[in-house]
């Protein structure tokens, strides 16, 4: 297992990694999860490598990435969460989970995110909290 990135009580976050190909393209290939997303299922393993290491390894390069999400209590994958910085310069929050976890997050959502926001020496940095 890789270092964990962080963790809750229940859950941690780790970059992802070559080799992760299939859990990508199990969550990506339902056309539920993907339906409001703006991108179309995944077909196959070779898009998932392509999405892998074209679009998500490259961002922990500068800074940014998709978390991996598991569970603790048996290492299920969940899905990701995290942040993308997108060719505008703009930052894309996003997160993706299965359809019986994305069920459970969209239900508690007030519940799960709330944002801090702190100014210092004019920079404002904005954190996102996550309870499980």
């Amino acid at each position: 297992m890789m270092d964990d990135l962080f963790s809750t009580a229940r859950l941690y976050f780790r970059q992802f990694s070559v080799g992760d190909e299939q859990k990508l393209f199990d969550l990506n290939s339902d056309e539920e999860v993907v339906k409001f997303t703006g991108n179309a299922s995944m077909k196959d393993l070779a898009e998932a490598h392509d999405v892998l290491v074209n679009i998500i390894l490259p961002q922990y390069n500068i800074g940014f990435g998709r978390w991996a999400v598991y569970r603790k209590e048996d290492d299920a994958f969940l899905g990701w969460c995290g942040l993308k910085k997108l060719e505008d310069h703009t930052i894309d929050l996003g997160y993706r989970f299965f359809r019986n976890i994305g069920e459970k997050v969209t239900q508690r959502r007030p519940q799960l995110l709330h944002w801090n926001m702190v100014s210092t020496n004019s920079t404002l940095t904005k954190s996102l909290h996550m309870q499980w």
